[in-house]
């Protein structure tokens, strides 16, 4: 997430100018799926068991051609923004929904973020909590505070190219964890199970859902990559081709990781590793990795949060207080959903789900009223249809993550 931030804060580059050969597409095609790949996808295995074999698979397709399209209008909101507004600053979602729908598309908006980075940054934080509990012994409370309390002095730091290695450490990190993670499902097991013994369907869908729409609702990095890519047809294919790269390594990993540990499995498959001194290291790793992620991704937040409110934080001691506020909000949310896969199960399906399927087609059409560009019959189909599930999916994934949590 490094990367969204640094490009939040380039210039735009403008349309009218032509890639000069396939480096940039490529690149953008790697920014892109770098946004997908993260720490929630050691959930898959467990999400692949809640959701049974045909369930999860046709689940992840569905999931993969919709987000395709939501993300693809998302990006060309970014585009009908820029028009509307004529002033070439890069516009954040916020700005789209006021572009869109006014005040109450701005508010809306609003909400949507917050609750994402809520979502996302505390299931974060549960999974270092956790993983530090597990590690040293002491209470996960305990390990939450610990946590809170670096991420929220690292997130005082003014200007983020200080942690620009962080983005390299992550890479290496979640590669390494993926790498021992395969290795340590290859090794015989008594519990693996065949795919022909796999129930066609689980029984826990919705947090099947929830699970896997984390992993794709990049809604807030799409609208800086898309400002970043010259051609906008470069990006619709650089997103199409990261998506089936990313959905062909998640059915992959999410089978593969539930056959081997069969009915053993519990909950991220980084918890089925063992206590040795490369598991070990593994976890410290992705342990490191999300404390500067969570920095990473809270920082644009909050200096939206201030640059909107700038009247009120108009010092440094009101602006640090913001953050540290907003810090303890996000470990307020760890706290009392202390499950790392029940909070990405939550996030997907009500934060990312309201920016990802909810929002895009509600402002795409207002917009295009407001340019005088008529939306086609069969493109209007697609928008009514992807608002209609964003709304069954923000209740029936947020019930089920709710009936989990009370029955837990």
């Amino acid at each position: 997430m490094s990367n969204f931030v640094q490009q939040t804060t380039e210039p735009f580059l403008d349309d009218s100018e032509e890639d000069k050969s396939s480096s940039g597409f490529l690149s953008t095609i790697i920014n892109i799926t770098k946004c997908f790949v993260g720490a929630a996808s050691f959930e898959l295995p467990g999400a692949f068991k809640n959701g049974g074999l045909v369930g999860s698979t046709v689940g992840v397709l569905f999931l993969a051609c919709l987000s395709s399209f939501s993300l693809g209008i998302l990006a060309e909101c970014s585009d009908l923004t820029l028009q509307l507004t004529e002033d070439g600053k890069k516009p954040i979602y916020p700005n789209v929904g006021l572009a869109a729908a006014g005040k109450l598309g701005y508010g809306v908006a609003w909400f949507g973020v917050i609750a994402m980075t809520l979502g996302v940054c505390g299931s974060y934080f549960v999974f270092v909590s956790s993983t530090l509990s597990d590690l040293t012994g002491l209470t996960q409370l305990a390990c939450l505070g610990l946590t809170l309390l670096v991420v929220g002095l690292m997130t005082l730091i003014n200007r983020l190219n200080h942690l620009a290695f962080a983005s390299a450490f992550g890479i290496l990190a979640l590669v390494l964890a993926v790498g021992v993670a395969t290795y340590r499902a290859s090794e015989p097991r008594e519990a693996a199970i065949s795919f022909s013994d796999m129930p066609l369907l689980g029984d826990s869908f919705g947090l099947f859902l929830g699970n896997a729409a984390f992993l794709y609702l990049i809604s807030t990095a799409i609208l800086p990559l898309r400002q970043d890519t010259r051609k906008a047809g470069t990006f619709g294919s650089a997103l199409n081709i990261s998506i089936v790269i990313v959905t062909v390594l998640n059915v992959f990993f999410g089978l593969y990781g539930w056959s081997r540990f069969g009915d053993t499995l519990k909950g991220n498959i980084i918890d089925n590793l063992g206590d040795d001194s490369l598991d070990t290291v593994v976890k410290i790793f992705l342990c490191i990795d999300l404390v500067f992620t969570s920095v990473i991704f809270l920082y644009p937040v909050c200096q939206a949060i201030e640059s909107e409110f700038g009247s009120y934080l108009n010092n440094v001691y009101k602006r640090s207080t913001a953050r540290l506020s907003f810090t303890v909000s996000v470990a307020v949310v760890a706290y009392l959903c202390p499950s790392f896969s029940l909070l990405t199960g939550l996030t997907g399906g009500f934060g990312n789900n309201i920016l990802g399927f909810v929002l895009p087609p509600l402002f795409y059409y207002r917009l295009k009223q407001r340019t005088n560009d008529p939306v086609g019959p069969v493109k209007a189909c697609f928008l009514f249809f992807t608002f209609c599930f964003g709304l069954f999916f923000l209740v029936f994934s947020t019930y089920s993550v709710i009936d989990s949590l009370l029955k837990a």
